[in-house]
């Protein structure tokens, strides 16, 4: 399983490496695609490391006027 997770990881830093602009284009898409009501609260993450950036997906969300929600962890 740990191996796994590395091998995983790995991929994720050469895709985060080739393609930088990905979270902007999921953001565009995700725009386009779906139509919620404004009462809807989304859910999403903060980006670490070479995780996909939804920083840009989360900043059209907020000023379309949607409640972004974060997972606190302590």
């Amino acid at each position: 399983k740990q191996a796994l997770r590395e091998t995983m990881k790995k991929k994720r830093e050469l895709l985060f490496q080739q393609h930088p602009e990905a979270g902007e284009k999921i953001a565009e898409l995700f725009v386009s695609f779906f139509d919620f009501p404004l009462q809807t609260i989304i859910g999403a993450y903060w980006p670490i490391g070479s995780e996909l950036d939804l920083r840009p997906l989360l900043h059209r969300l907020i000023t379309k006027g949607f409640l972004c929600a974060l997972p606190c962890v302590t």
